[in-house]
């Protein structure tokens, strides 16, 4: 991978058919200057994967036609290439952990959700340490969200 001249993603789809495109390469990756002896080893491909049906696909990353990567992905889409016109918010409780929530909101631009806020953990209680006996919860910290 150090020295590739070509990267390429083959992704088998759940129907089986295969496609397989050449990745855009030689992006700086400092993590890899150690032992490439140079950090131009970063890759990337766009993948709507909205154009895929839904379920279980494999992609394998190659160079100079040998795999150096698999992974398999699952696709859950909301039924169309491009998601016109939605909008809408969420929270999603206990997440990432037990006491938080984390506000959603879906983004046309990324089609995708993007956090727009974070209620954080409450302190541990001196007496108990436990956080669920801690007063009253802090107000919600606000992410900034980048528009592009």
């Amino acid at each position: 991978m150090c020295e590739a001249e070509e990267v390429e993603i083959e992704l088998t789809a759940a129907d089986g058919q295969v496609y397989r495109a050449e990745a855009a390469s030689g992006t700086s990756r400092a993590d890899t200057e150690v032992r490439c002896g140079h950090s131009a080893t970063g890759f990337g491909l766009l993948v709507n994967w909205n154009l895929l049906s839904d379920g279980v696909h494999s992609v394998r990353a190659l160079a100079d036609g040998v795999e150096f990567g698999r992974a398999t992905v699952l696709v859950t889409t909301l039924g169309e290439e491009i998601v016109e016109d939605a909008e809408g918010t969420a929270e999603v409780s206990d997440f990432p952990e037990a006491g938080r929530t984390v506000t959603v909101e879906w983004q046309q631009a990324t089609q995708n959700f993007v956090i727009t806020a974070v209620e954080p953990l409450h302190e541990p209680n001196c007496t108990t340490g436990r956080r669920r006996d801690c007063g009253s919860a802090p107000s919600p910290v606000r992410a900034r969200r980048s528009e592009h």
